[in-house]
């Protein structure tokens, strides 16, 4: 519920979390990814599954019956619409998956986004979208030129066994979207 007692509708909360997003950006040419990453990191919440669930946990009994455990992800359905829309746009879908947990590492990622029940979940989420434009909208950039402008997807996802794993692959992310000298605009 809003402030002003109105349900808070997903498509509201996506919108505001990508101009958000937007907003926080670093670098000017950061701020349509930042958007885009927003707009879909919840996607699975369009999900038959979390809407059960969600409606059940804040007392909003929705009357719909399914057999076995709820599905909780809500992440993955955003992050496979990103890699959908573009196989390089694998940054923002590694942002989307880790928004709660952290950036994955690339192996758990891939195995993740390669099964079949996560495929199912974006074409759930996909089919009960109420806001079309949050999904099809043009991107704003080019994804070839985000790939160069944070040097590159290997540079990304460069991380080491040992001392050196997701959270140290961030920031090292954060570092690369910088312009030299790390100062932002």
């Amino acid at each position: 519920m809003t402030e002003d007692c109105r349900p808070h509708l997903l498509r509201e909360h996506l919108e505001a979390v990508g101009q958000w997003a937007a907003r926080l950006a670093p670098r000017e040419d950061l701020r349509a990814p930042a958007l885009a990453t927003g707009r879909w990191h919840d996607l699975g919440k369009y999900t038959r599954d979390f809407q059960i669930r969600i409606r059940k946990e804040n007392g909003f009994e929705a009357h719909l019956e399914k057999e076995g455990a709820l599905e909780r992800d809500h992440s993955t359905a955003g992050a496979l619409w990103a890699l959908s829309r573009d196989r390089r746009l694998l940054p923002l879908a590694l942002a989307i998956t880790g928004h709660h947990a952290g950036l994955p590492d690339l192996p758990k990622f891939k195995e993740r986004v390669g099964r079949d029940e996560k495929q199912a979940l974006l074409a759930d989420a996909r089919a009960r979208c109420d806001s079309p434009s949050l999904l099809d909208e043009s991107l704003g950039f080019s994804p070839e030129t985000l790939v160069k402008r944070i040097g590159g997807i290997e540079a990304l996802l460069r991380v080491r066994a040992g001392a050196e794993g997701p959270r140290r692959a961030a920031d090292g992310a954060s570092r690369a979207m910088l312009p030299a000298g790390g100062q932002t605009d």
